[in-house]
């Protein structure tokens, strides 16, 4: 909902309305639509806005700068207007422009066809391929326990709260009670002292991970011996899925070609040993690396379709939350909420409790498609 207030000093127009940005930077879009392709440009926090049109649900309006200079599609909670005269304002389908003179959003150099990959990939992928039952028939002849998971990743996984308060009962599904079946399938202890998969301290998810450092032994504690940490976790737990995520390190570091043989060694490794690789795309805030990070995450999505292994689309599910569901001054990591596991609207809203509730229904589905079939 929009934070409506009521400004004596903002004044009204025959037909128009003016506004105040209350976001850090504010994008005008050319359509009511989130889409990282449709970024006109950026109004900075404070600028006073003409309000001039809106969609017929009130939640996006078409403004303009006091200058003329910008002119578009704005989300509504991040304008203060007086809410009494909305009803003033026409409902449009004009489109936005950007004119001379505007702050306007980075040209870049993105292919159609990348751009296109990420934001058309379904948010969920992949889930119940021949590949996806063949490499569970496998772990099955290998021993895999197929109530068990792993973590692989870096600090998104790691430090920010993911998946432990489904392990420690501290969670609300709201109206997603059949997503109950799969914390119960799950609330297994795949190890001593260990309740569940949920609760499991992953040596091959640490805050720092780069793709590749799953690879080296170095990060090891001294209880895997000579083992990396990938292979170390996974004699561990013996999981059935992996959950993993990586990139938002690697942009920083790394080049894509680096970042694409590591990811695919690491699919290539977990179907070796029976485990169903769970891939996700990556978080970033669109201030940070923006033609890096479509590219990373289209080389992950081309390693799903390339192996046939299930994908959360993170990225693009994320661009419906308020700043991408990043941080704009830790651009790398979630925007968190007062609560993780509460799926009441916090999953529309916060980073974390999305990634929380996309994970619990990528492994619901393949419960309920694979694991108990």
């Amino acid at each position: 909902m929009a934070i409506l207030f009521s400004f004596s000093s903002l004044g009204t127009l025959a037909q128009s309305l003016e506004g105040l940005v209350v976001a850090s930077t504010l994008n005008v879009r050319s359509e009511p639509v989130v889409d990282p392709a449709n970024i006109l440009s950026k109004i900075a926090s404070g600028a006073i806005v003409i309000i001039e049109g809106r969609n017929e649900a009130n939640d996006w309006l078409y403004v303009r700068t006091q200058d003329s200079g910008v002119a578009g599609w704005v989300a509504t909670r991040y304008v203060q207007f007086d809410a009494s005269q909305l009803g003033n304002i026409p409902v449009t389908a004009q489109s936005g422009t950007a004119q001379s003179g505007t702050i306007s959003a980075p040209v870049t150099n993105i292919p159609a066809a990348s751009l296109s990959l990420v934001m058309e990939t379904p948010i969920f992928h992949n889930m119940a391929t021949g590949t996806v039952y063949d490499v569970f028939s496998r772990g099955q002849q290998l021993g895999n326990n197929a109530r068990a998971f792993m973590k692989v990743g870096d600090s998104v996984t790691a430090t920010q709260p993911f998946l432990i308060g489904f392990g420690n009962g501290n969670y609300d599904l709201g109206g997603y009670g059949s997503l109950q079946a799969t914390i119960d399938f799950f609330s297994v202890s795949p190890v001593k002292n260990v309740a569940n998969s949920f609760m499991q301290n992953s040596v091959a998810a640490v805050n720092g991970f780069v793709s590749g450092a799953v690879f080296d032994g170095t990060w090891s504690p001294e209880y895997c011996g000579r083992l990396v940490p990938l292979q170390c976790e996974y004699d561990i737990v013996r999981p059935s899925v992996a959950v993993v995520m990586f990139g938002g390190q690697d942009v920083r570091l790394f080049d894509a070609a680096f970042f694409q043989t590591n990811m695919e060694r690491i699919v290539v490794d977990l179907k070796a040993l029976g485990v169903i690789p769970l891939l996700s795309t990556f978080p970033m805030h669109a201030s940070y690396r923006y033609e890096q990070t479509i590219q990373y995450n289209t080389i992950v999505i081309s390693i799903a379709n390339k192996h046939n292994v299930p994908l959360i689309n993170f990225y693009r599910a994320l661009q419906a939350l308020p700043e991408g569901g990043a941080l704009v001054q830790d651009p790398v990591h979630l925007t968190q909420g007062e609560t993780y596991f509460s799926f009441n609207g916090e999953e529309t809203l916060y980073g974390v409790s999305l990634r929380n509730f996309l994970t619990l229904q990528a492994l619901d589905t393949l419960r309920s498609n694979v694991l108990q079939r």
